[in-house]
């Protein structure tokens, strides 16, 4: 036990240091960037007046953890830095602890914790103050103490886990969008206890303490979620996390919006909008009421084009899973990279994305008997649970980066089933048609995110 211990904190020590000298020497001269400039400038004007004197544009969990250490040591960007290299120590962790869990191994809890640490996506951004860190940080704490609450029947783990699911979603409200998955599968889980014909005393126990526990996970979200709700109520913006959610639903389903980049509105530089485009827009947001008359101007072209809203549902679906290169393309604009040196990081970036999700396909194919079914079964329904609002709304790969690190437990079995006894596994591997069929399917999905990355390029 003393000698996990050591090497868990050897890992986390390791990942502290490499994120230091990547945030702190490698993009040092890189300022906050995109959203992460946003959460700060929000963390700056909760820091001057907590809890705020406006309804929340950004969802604020990482604005008041910022705020907070902003009082504490002064606003800097390397106070910002600081705290976000925290947070990617702590989602290591978690990957630790909910593949320990997942596995009942240690020894596969640290390699999953090697795997979350050299995540390409994740150590790129280790200087940037945006949201995904500690989403997944949140969503994989959820998933571990669900796990045990589940295992052991301890409702206190519901509690713990519903506190981590509610701060969450005050990191990026999508993750809200489990609530329902989850309750499915709860559901689902009571009744095929129910209806297992040998009630032995542990499953009866796991039944009684699943419904006690379901509202118990329900109330420590609520604790979390509705004080920010009500800050927003406040200051007449309703019952919301952040002001900015029907905006998103315009610029993702307008008669303006991409079939495929469905993002594209959202992240364009509005200058660089072609003026018709540009006109409207502005014209929705100085509508009297904006957010009501945006949010109603989407649902009825949505009514009105089921056809058009269906294929951009795919393309959604099949965007969300493209490869990572938020950070490749900000470094490209920050250090003025061509194209061929923007295939360093990009390399990177997509090459470890690529790496993980195979895994996944070999984990789901192969090696599931090294996951407890208990585990396979809720990863999966929290990954998908987690794109779902990305599939209503707009979608790239950027925002996958929480559902692939749940996914991290799957990919490290995977890989450990693979590798370990190759020359036996690899006839196994090469006979399994769906797997290869799958193989083929997601690199399709990611030739066509490519092509539009690259068409569609700034």
């Amino acid at each position: 036990m003393k000698s996990n211990h050591n090497q868990i904190l050897l890992i986390l020590g390791c990942t502290l240091l490499g994120y230091i000298l990547i945030a702190f020497v490698l993009f040092g001269d890189m300022p906050l960037r995109s959203d992460a400039a946003g959460y700060s400038k929000q963390a700056i004007a909760i820091a001057a007046d907590f809890p705020g004197t406006e309804a929340y544009y950004w969802p604020p969990a990482m604005p008041y953890i910022l705020a907070a250490a902003y009082n504490l040591f002064g606003e800097s960007l390397s106070v910002a830095r600081g705290v976000n290299i925290l947070l990617c120590v702590l989602m290591v962790y978690a990957a630790i602890l909910l593949t320990t869990e997942a596995t009942n191994d240690p020894r596969k809890g640290r390699i999953a914790g090697w795997m979350a640490a050299l995540y390409p996506a994740s150590f790129l951004m280790a200087g940037q103050t945006y949201s995904q860190h500690l989403t997944a940080a949140g969503l994989m704490l959820a998933g571990y103490w669900l796990l045990i609450a589940y295992r052991r029947g301890k409702i206190v783990w519901y509690l713990l886990a519903g506190i981590a699911l509610g701060g969450t979603a005050l990191a990026r409200s999508s993750a809200m969008s489990l609530l329902p998955a989850l309750a499915i599968l709860a559901g689902v889980a009571y009744w095929r206890l129910r209806r297992n014909p040998e009630q032995t005393a542990g499953a009866v126990a796991t039944r009684k303490a699943l419904i006690s526990g379901s509202l118990l996970f329900l109330v420590g979200t609520a604790v979390i979620v509705i004080p920010v709700m009500l800050h927003n109520v406040q200051h007449g913006a309703g019952w919301n996390i952040s002001t900015k959610d029907e905006s998103n639903v315009l610029v993702g389903n307008c008669k303006y919006t991409h079939h495929y980049k469905t993002n594209q509105l959202a992240v364009r530089d509005f200058a660089l909008l072609e003026p018709e485009v540009r006109d409207y827009l502005i014209r929705m947001r100085d509508l009297p009421n904006a957010r009501s008359a945006m949010m109603k101007e989407a649902v009825e072209y949505v009514i009105d084009h089921p056809g058009i809203t269906a294929w951009r549902t795919l393309s959604r679906i099949r965007a969300f899973w493209g490869f990572d290169y938020m950070l490749a393309r900000e470094a490209q604009n920050q250090y003025q990279l061509s194209n061929l040196q923007l295939l360093i990081p990009l390399s990177l970036e997509a090459g470890g994305y690529l790496l993980v999700m195979i895994g996944v396909l070999l984990g789901l194919f192969f090696a599931r008997h090294l996951l407890s079914p208990p585990a396979t079964t809720l990863l999966l329904v929290m990954a998908i649970g987690y794109q779902v609002p990305y599939m209503l709304v707009y979608a790239a790969g950027t925002y996958h980066f929480p559902a692939v690190f749940l996914l991290l437990p799957i990919s490290c079995v995977g890989w450990i089933w693979t590798l370990q006894q190759w020359r036996q596994h690899w006839p196994v591997i090469a006979k399994r048609r769906w797997f290869w069929a799958a193989v083929a399917l997601f690199a399709l999905v990611q030739l066509e995110y490519g092509y539009w990355a690259i068409t569609m390029q700034q």
